[in-house]
């Protein structure tokens, strides 16, 4: 497959795991990719994923992402807004998946994780202006706010960092809460 097809597609299986793991709605339309609006509380989180090697090797795979600046308007609209910053591995080449195995996608990841970062801790990076005209800003993973605890469920982790309250996640899941 070709990069740019996977790109497109790779990011849906990714989002519906972190969902179903939160207990949140995977929103597939314009705005973040998940939120949840109970009792009035609302609450959402733009996920970024970053495809990283099984084992660590000198690599083009960078640890870092790229965030709109018109994405930090969301929660003026969704609410409480939180990022969702994560790596995942596959067991093959990109180029070795067929485009037929679009729907399928899921099946090849080995291994994910994802830290939840409060919103406003993109601030730390400067936007940078592109020659075409967006803006963006390039989170790092060695960045990232020390990890108050780790969910481990099936197929991944789910890193809770520095200020993010967990009282929005897990409400209904049964998963194992392990220090870090």
């Amino acid at each position: 497959m070709k990069v740019r097809d996977f790109n497109r597609y790779m990011h849906f299986p990714l989002e519906e795991w972190a969902a179903n793991i939160l207990d949140m709605n995977h929103h597939t339309a314009t705005g973040p990719d998940l939120y949840f609006d109970q009792d009035g509380e609302k609450c959402c989180i733009e996920t970024k994923w970053s495809l990283v090697p099984t084992v660590k090797v000198e690599s083009n795979y960078p640890e870092c992402w790229t965030v709109d600046e018109d994405q930090l308007a969301y929660p003026k609209t969704w609410g409480k807004g939180y990022w969702g910053f994560g790596v995942y591995s596959l067991d093959r080449a990109v180029e070795d998946i067929d485009f037929e195995d679009k729907d399928s996608l899921d099946d090849f990841v080995t291994h994910r994780e994802l830290w939840l970062v409060r919103w406003n801790w993109i601030n730390m990076y400067p936007p940078s202006i592109t020659a075409s005209g967006p803006t963006y800003r390039y989170p790092k993973l060695k960045d990232i706010p020390n990890t108050q605890h780790t969910h481990e469920s099936t197929n991944g982790k789910i890193h809770v960092t520095s200020y993010v309250p967990d009282k929005y996640f897990f409400p209904s899941q049964d998963v194992d809460c392990v220090p870090f």
